[in-house]
């Protein structure tokens, strides 16, 4: 029996304080963000101060990626 699953998300990157990379994944994003409305939340964030990743805070907002993945899953009788 085979099964598919799709799953989508949008992973934010920032840059940290000290230079690193850290990327919040946000699951099941709307198929009609535009840009803008990512950038914008992206700054929201930021201003927020939620994350303080090992107490370093974000810097600043590096890019954006959409992901999409279908997975097939068959089992074998065995």
């Amino acid at each position: 029996m085979e099964t598919t699953t799709t799953t989508k998300a949008l992973d934010l990157e920032f840059e940290l304080e000290n230079g690193k990379s850290f990327t919040i994944t946000c699951p099941d994003y709307l198929d009609d963000l535009t840009k803008e409305q990512v950038e914008a939340q992206a700054a929201e964030i930021i201003a927020a101060g939620a994350f303080a990743p090992d107490g370093f805070n974000l810097s600043k907002f590096k890019s954006f990626e959409y992901i999409d993945k279908t997975t097939r899953k068959t089992e074998i009788d065995a």
